[in-house]
């Protein structure tokens, strides 16, 4: 799967690719696929079984083609369900591999924005332990709101971090 480069610290879990969604609608065409085919399968049974498609019904050289070619649709049917399965399985192998992905990159990008809030934070007390008092350029309190604020980025990143681990 590739990389995603829409992701940030900012993208809401529900921006990633919801398998479920993609599970829901892959099983309702297959119902819908599967009806078809079961319907045109036992429609095409009864004609091998009962009707003008039997061994009975049209034989050319000892052979009945009505009814081999027949039986060859009813085969190539269930080969078409089979392969139907398979292609679900890998829709929904590739979806959870991408949701993977997604996530990762959605808990690394958190991650980095985490360390560069700390850095922020880690800056801005040594500035306040720096401060002078006759200093005319920024206040100590103006200084405590930025360390105050960063905190709680910090607080709300490491939370956002824990629901996307929990994806």
């Amino acid at each position: 799967m590739a990389e995603v480069d829409w992701i940030t610290w900012k993208t809401d879990p529900k921006e990633l690719i919801d398998k479920e969604k993609i599970e829901s609608n892959l099983n309702n065409k297959t119902t819908e696929i599967n009806s078809i085919m079961d319907n045109l399968s036992n429609s095409l049974k009864l004609e091998v079984e009962k009707g003008g498609l039997n061994k009975e019904s049209l034989h050319i050289n000892g052979e009945t083609p009505g009814n081999e070619v027949a039986n060859k649709i009813l085969n190539k049917i269930e080969v078409i369900k089979n392969i139907n399965t398979k292609l679900n399985n890998k829709i929904m192998d590739q979806a959870n591999k991408q949701k993977q992905v997604e996530k990762e990159q959605l808990i690394t990008a958190i991650e980095e924005k985490v360390i560069e809030q700390e850095k922020i934070l880690e800056n801005t007390k040594a500035l306040r332990d720096r401060l002078t008092a006759n200093n005319g350029l920024i206040s100590s309190n103006e200084v405590e709101s930025i360390i105050h604020t960063t905190e709680e980025k910090i607080t709300m990143l490491k939370e956002r971090l824990e629901r996307a681990k929990a994806i």
